[in-house]
């Protein structure tokens, strides 16, 4: 049985934000007031985390 794959990401020196699941890049998002509102959406989703990176992944392209 292969591991969970678990979505995360990475904040850039560049303010761009890359998400990740199971080690891929799934997306990037770019834009100062992006970038806000993404970081805004994960500190309000406290135990939701992964729903809300699913949603952000979803939203936007590699």
């Amino acid at each position: 049985m292969s591991p969970a794959r678990y979505f995360g990401y990475e904040l850039r020196t560049d303010g761009t934000v890359v998400l990740t699941c199971g080690c891929r890049t799934v997306g990037v998002v770019r834009g100062d007031a992006e970038v806000a509102r993404f970081l805004d959406e994960l500190t309000e989703a406290g135990d939701n985390r992964q729903e809300a990176l699913a949603r952000w992944a979803a939203r936007t392209s590699v």
